[in-house]
């Protein structure tokens, strides 16, 4: 489960506007082996750039959860907002 805590103290820092250091805790859940919040977290991390105004390490952020996590159901948003920036 210490992936899932990590993931969810960067959903509350995100919440928080703290966004560089929510970026920090998801980044934590991807050096896991195994996390059913892996997309999760990546996703989170684009919208972390976004929101800093980071768009070009956002675009390649949502381009990474689409070349990694095919499967995602965040693929669609990704490719959204991509095709926003």
């Amino acid at each position: 489960l210490n992936d899932n805590c990590h993931y969810w103290i960067g959903e509350s820092l995100f919440g928080l506007r703290r966004y560089k250091e929510a970026v920090a805790r998801f980044d934590e859940v991807l050096e896991f082996r195994w996390s059913n919040k892996k997309d999760d977290s990546q996703v989170m991390i684009a919208r972390c750039y976004s929101r800093i105004g980071e768009m070009a390490r956002a675009k390649t952020e949502y381009q990474k959860l689409i070349n990694t996590y095919p499967a995602s159901p965040y693929i669609d948003l990704a490719k959204q907002r991509i095709g926003t920036m």
